[in-house]
């Protein structure tokens, strides 16, 4: 017996999870980029900041924002694979330990 449909049937179940952790993750650092300028703006505007340091301080938030986003999109998609969702269902007790990781992982040499 092969793996590969398990493998795929798996990764097909993960897949929705990831797009909508990646789209949370899209959506959120969005917001921040936004709350960044809105807050640079409304300093600005009030009188309570001024000058070109201020431009480039909040120019340099969001690059932060946008940097942080993109160091959490390996861990979004490392986390939503289809042998984790595996080894979640199976230690909730959905189903058997190792009825579903077994087929994942290649076969040992020299066993039946």
């Amino acid at each position: 017996m092969s793996g590969r449909p398990t493998e795929t049937a798996l990764a097909e179940l993960a897949a929705p999870a990831r797009r909508r952790a990646l789209a949370g993750a899209a959506l959120a650092t969005v917001g921040g980029v936004t709350s960044v300028f809105a807050v640079a703006a409304w300093a600005l505007r009030l009188h309570v900041a001024g000058g070109p340091g201020w431009v480039l301080a909040s120019w340099a938030a969001a690059a932060s924002a946008i940097l942080a986003a993109g160091c959490s999109v390996p861990l979004i998609v490392r986390r939503t694979t289809g042998a984790r969702l595996a080894a979640r269902l199976e230690s909730t007790g959905a189903w058997r330990r190792g009825a579903l990781t077994a087929f994942l992982g290649v076969p040992a040499l020299g066993t039946s």
